[in-house]
């Protein structure tokens, strides 16, 4: 048996403070900087930008010299000026279509590669994790929020690069042409900034309380379409209706909050906004007046002050929109900054225990959920050999479907030890453990396409012949042929368009294609009256002769075809031995039998 030591299971993982560092807006910034890609193109479009400043500037002198050459009625200078006006103009428009196209280039490969990594995080957690969340909340996160993130990369991101280099270069002119009246303005910037993030501080958590409404009234809607069946038969339609308008009352009252901040700070910028160029007509036509400063010079400053004063004015409504962008982008980052499944491990072909003739080998295990103290698994212990197939039966809650969990690897066994192939399950390399394992479990998943694809579940090396096979054996052949269609029918969401059986029977086919060395049947039959299930798992055995399969069952008048039975209770093995067997001991295999041979009578002593 192999005894190395088990990899770190947070080699892979993100620091778990990463969380926590996303909840202020300039931390939020630098992780966006350092997940964004081809950040070259931001650098070259923002190269650009600073081009643009500067022939902005350019055209800025040159309107100076046409309207000084025009008041003072030199043809010869007026006419030179427009033509390098003209020329300066041109110019522009080429750096801002070379920007804009640079630019839109890199927001669309860094949104690409951003919804990458959020779907090959969502797969690459452990299946663990998503039984406490919500699908929805990530569907919201991967589009309500995901579109936010768009816009910040789109559009805010380039006005946050593009207007403060714009205002540096338009600055060093304006001291230029007169120094005291640029000073004077400078001076003005602070105030409106300061003025623009007052108001503009509230938008980051109300945006992201908006987002979480969506992400809850999401929830409900698709609760409502998931659970349709059980909600007509409960008559529960005003339940759902109340508690889906609810949820959209709340997210109505966190974007009307959000909308009254963004107006008080679109109000309060438009104002702040006239206060420089009332500075600069008043004092700056004064100055022409007294002959300290030029026309030409005061309507060069007007221009300038456009990319001064409106860029400072329009800042607090950049930074709000930023601000809402990266409360959206926290929670897109969440998701990205989930822990991974621990990667590395020893391989099917490396390990000295691929040749153990005990397949699965449990011993002295404890175990509990995450955030729950009471222990499911207590001391269980028990092996089955390769070849063997075993039932593993007992009461509900005794355990049974969490060691098909533990097998997978789906949760880290705190105490004990639990062999697959004689390799102890934290010494695998995951992909390659499950790669061993074919796995049916209570609720079998059907993907939307063709009965093919969920048979074959891209596996392109099966043949026809092994499909057909594997259909027969399990009872669906025919019906798949009785289709319009035959195999190539599409069965709809989660299978919608078959029935429970054919679900449940689609799965066993689906597992015994895998081919794998250990088939774990979960409850696979649950959905089959008991001489169909019997006759199923007759069916199987022939193709079930050379692999070791482990079925948890709670229905036990189909499984006498088990070599075995282990009996759980309390988390525990209590009783082991063959169907006989342990009817003879007259234990608790003897009782559950009982029971559900002879089950008790209907209320007033009628029969059911």
């Amino acid at each position: 048996m192999v005894d190395t030591e088990p990899p770190d299971p947070t080699a892979a993982e993100h620091d778990p403070g990463s969380l926590k560092r996303l909840r202020t807006v300039p931390r939020t910034v630098v992780h966006l900087w350092r997940l964004l890609p081809n950040r070259p193109l931001l650098l070259s479009s923002s190269g650009l930008a600073v081009l643009m400043s500067l022939s902005g500037v350019a055209g800025a002198h040159f309107i100076r010299g046409l309207v000084d050459a025009a008041i003072a009625r030199d043809a010869g200078a007026a006419l030179g000026a427009g033509l390098l006006l003209g020329g300066i103009t041109g110019l522009e428009s080429l750096l801002g279509w070379s920007e804009r196209r640079l630019f839109g280039r890199f927001s669309e490969r860094a949104m690409a590669d951003i919804r990458a990594r959020c779907g090959q995080r969502l797969v690459s957690v452990s299946p663990a994790f998503h039984v406490d969340k919500h699908t929805s909340d990530h569907v919201s996160r991967l589009t309500n929020d995901m579109a936010a993130v768009q816009e910040l990369a789109s559009e805010n991101l380039r006005s946050l690069v593009r207007q403060p280099l714009a205002a540096v270069g338009a600055l060093a002119y304006l001291g230029h042409l007169d120094w005291q009246l640029t000073v004077l303005v400078f001076c003005l910037m602070p105030v409106l900034l300061a003025v623009g993030e007052r108001f503009s501080r509230p938008i980051s958590s109300q945006s992201r309380a908006f987002y979480e409404t969506l992400s809850a009234a999401a929830q409900v809607a698709q609760d409502s379409i998931s659970g349709v069946e059980v909600i007509r038969i409960f008559g529960a339609e005003n339940l759902m209706a109340r508690r889906y308008r609810r949820e959209v009352d709340e997210s109505v009252r966190s974007a009307r909050a959000l909308a009254r901040s963004l107006a008080v700070l679109w109000a309060t910028s438009g104002a702040m906004a006239l206060l420089p160029y009332l500075v600069v007509f008043g004092i700056g036509g004064y100055r022409v007046v007294q002959g300290v400063m030029t026309a030409g010079s005061l309507l060069a400053f007007v221009e300038l002050l456009n990319l001064v004063a409106w860029p400072t004015s329009e800042f607090p409504n950049l930074i709000g929109r930023i601000r809402r962008n990266l409360a959206a982008a926290a929670r897109v980052f969440e998701v990205m900054d989930l822990p991974t499944e621990r990667a590395g491990g020893i391989m099917a072909g490396s390990s000295a225990g691929g040749l153990s003739e005990v397949a699965i080998n449990c011993s002295g295990l404890e175990f509990s959920y995450p955030g729950r103290q009471n222990p499911v698994l207590s001391g269980l212990s028990f092996e089955v050999r390769r070849g063997e197939t075993v039932a593993l039966v007992g009461p509900s809650g005794c355990g049974k479907s969490t060691v098909l969990k533990l097998l997978l690897g789906f949760y880290d066994c705190p105490a004990g030890e639990l062999r697959v192939l004689g390799t102890h399950v934290v010494h695998w390399d995951l992909t390659d453990l499950r790669r061993q394992i074919a796995y049916v479990q209570q609720v079998p998943y059907l993907f939307p396409g063709t009965i093919r694809d969920n048979l074959l579940c891209g596996r392109e090396a099966v043949s026809d012949e092994h499909m057909v096979a594997a259909a027969r054996a399990v009872g669906v052949h025919d019906f798949v042929l009785s289709l319009p269609d035959g195999y190539e029918t599409e069965v709809g969401e989660l299978g919608a368009r078959l029935s429970a059986g054919q679900r449940q029977r689609m799965a066993i086919a689906r597992a015994l294609l895998k081919d794998a060395t250990v088939l774990l049947l979960d409850e696979a039959t649950s959905n089959l009256d008991a001489e169909s299930e019997r006759s199923l798992l007759e069916g199987l055995r022939e193709l079930l002769h050379d692999r070791t399969c482990l079925i948890v069952a709670h229905r036990l008048s189909g499984l006498r075809t088990a070599s075995r039975f282990l009996v759980m209770d309390n988390g525990t093995v209590v009783e082991s031995g063959t169907h006989k067997e342990l009817l003879d001991r007259a234990g608790l295999y003897a009782r559950l039998y009982r029971e559900q041979s002879h089950p008790l009578p209907a209320p007033g002593g009628g029969s059911s």
